[in-house]
């Protein structure tokens, strides 16, 4: 797949945050399950240990997923496996709210980190080679801080919102917006950039291959 990038450095700096703000609402729902553990139990949804397995199923699935979404991310769009991550996400943390069941929560759940198989592929895809070059480095670096972000925002959450349902919805939502910016966004940054060229990036001319004849 041919590398596309923001050459026009505004629109570079739009496309970091856009990824980065994205990003952090993801994290924050990603952990929100995590966050939410004291309330199902106290509740009696669920008991301390069940919380507990559910959540290793999800990383349990969501680390090898990783693998495959790196592979995903050298043959497709960024863009769209990030869309599909939230959408998934998006699904799953609503369908939770229907389903308080121990096993359709795994099960949910374990769809939650699958799903999620291209988002961060496709984030550092996207701050390494589409951003504006002389934003690259200072990205990859900073795009960490979202991660942080989010985690910070889910116990935040956890701690205004009343009940588990609260703190599902509110991800649920979040996350349809996300997805809503990140498609509409996401689509006009893209029209934005170039495709990139190889011998413009890095790649020296080959030297002139001259032949001789013999006299």
């Amino acid at each position: 797949m041919k590398n596309k990038y923001m050459e026009n450095e505004r629109y570079s700096l739009v496309l970091f945050f856009t990824v980065a703000i994205v990003y952090a609402v993801i994290y924050m729902t990603k952990n929100c399950y995590s966050a939410a553990m004291v309330h199902l139990v106290n509740e009696k949804v669920l008991t301390k240990s069940q919380t507990g397995t559910i959540n290793s199923v999800f990383y349990l699935v969501y680390a090898p997923f990783q693998i495959i979404g790196g592979i995903a991310a050298d043959k497709y769009s960024p863009y769209k496996l990030i869309a599909i991550g939230i959408l998934g996400a998006a699904i799953s943390n609503l369908l939770i709210l229907f389903v308080p069941n121990y096993y359709l929560i795994i099960i949910i759940w374990a769809f939650n980190g699958a799903i999620q198989f291209g988002i961060w592929p496709g984030v550092f895809k996207i701050v390494s080679q589409s951003l504006a070059p002389t934003h690259r480095h200072n990205a990859v670096f900073y795009i960490s801080f979202s991660s942080t972000t989010g985690l910070i925002m889910s116990y935040v959450l956890a701690g205004i919102v009343s009940g588990w349902k609260g703190n599902f919805v509110v991800s649920a939502i979040s996350l349809f917006v996300a997805f809503a910016v990140w498609v509409v966004l996401g689509k006009f940054l893209d029209s934005k950039m170039v495709s990139e060229d190889p011998i413009h990036h890095g790649i020296p001319h080959l030297p002139e291959i001259k032949k001789y004849e013999n006299n």
